[in-house]
């Protein structure tokens, strides 16, 4: 869908604009998520370290509201044709500008636990996940300003896997000797990790998803296996 959508309508302004802000969008999130992290460990850190993780969330919520307006702008010349595509950005916009919410979020487990992250503990929980939520950014970017069905269905499995692999982890945290604050700390992040899959999972896959199924991919995947 998405791809007519673009074919059609590439070099024209409209659409031109719309992948640089949404590019945009994708890649202010990524660096949001690596600045995230490095506060979370540093021992020491700055007010503007984590004021910069909020000035990047709103340039997001910035550049949504800039796709919104040139998408209703576009289908009050009466576009019908366009109308789907047209929805379909609407949704992943919306989840792009999620990602920085729940990023914004992560940097916040650091007041929690009134100081930086247990290495040890963070890397046997979290490391791995940490890892392939880095590469989903880099995949779901190249899979949906590309259209890279391959790609697209490797981010929806990931999806699938981290999204139990996190309700485990949370599970293993709730039997643990945690003191109450670090098992707060840790559950939430593993919670916003698992949001964060989930978003970007619903963005790549709507290269290959019809409208009315955008962000059920497993569920797709499943019947048609039925």
């Amino acid at each position: 869908m998405l791809k007519n959508f673009f074919d059609v309508l590439h070099g024209k302004d409209f659409i031109s604009k719309i992948h640089e802000d949404f590019s945009n969008m994708l890649e202010l999130s990524e660096k949001m998520f690596r600045e995230a992290q490095w506060y979370l460990f540093v021992e020491e850190t700055e007010e503007d370290m984590h004021d910069e993780i909020f000035k990047m969330d709103k340039e997001i919520n910035k550049l949504e509201g800039n796709i919104r307006s040139k998408i209703l702008e576009h289908l009050s010349l009466r576009v019908f044709t366009d109308i789907p595509a047209s929805l379909v950005m609407m949704s992943v916009v919306k989840d792009a500008e999620r990602l920085g919410d729940y990023i914004k979020n992560i940097s916040e487990a650091r007041t929690i636990l009134n100081g930086p992250v247990n290495q040890a503990i963070y890397q046997e929980l979290l490391g791995e996940v940490e890892i392939k939520i880095t590469e989903m950014f880099s995949f779901t970017k190249e899979a949906f300003i590309s259209s890279n069905k391959e790609l697209a269905e490797q981010v929806g499995n990931s999806k699938k896997i981290l999204s139990v692999k996190c309700e485990d982890i949370i599970q293993k945290i709730a039997s643990s000797n945690m003191s109450a604050r670090d098992a707060v700390a840790y559950a939430l992040l593993t919670r916003y990790y698992k949001r964060l899959v989930s978003h970007l999972g619903n963005i790549a896959t709507t290269v290959i998803l019809p409208f009315s199924e955008i962000g059920h991919y497993h569920s797709l995947v499943q019947g048609n296996k039925g």
